[in-house]
């Protein structure tokens, strides 16, 4: 399960997001709903999109990026 603080980052724009790049573009909400069906796997892919990610960037933008490492990983 990922935790979030505070309900304003499931309101961020998609588009806002830096990680638009990968070919699907979820919403907050959709991104960590979908890590929360990898309760085994959701946190490694969360540590791995903040290694890949600049410092800084925001927990939106983390777990979005975090979700699409997940769904790539999932398809292959």
């Amino acid at each position: 399960m990922v935790s979030v603080e505070g309900a304003a980052l499931a309101a961020v724009p998609a588009e806002e997001t830096i990680s638009h790049h990968m070919g699907w573009n979820p919403d907050y909400r959709e991104a960590s709903d979908l890590l929360q069906t990898l309760p085994d796997l959701g946190g490694a892919y969360m540590a791995a999109a903040e290694a890949a990610l600049p410092t800084g960037t925001r927990m939106a933008d983390r777990v979005i990026y975090a979700a699409q490492l997940a769904r790539k990983a999932l398809a292959s």
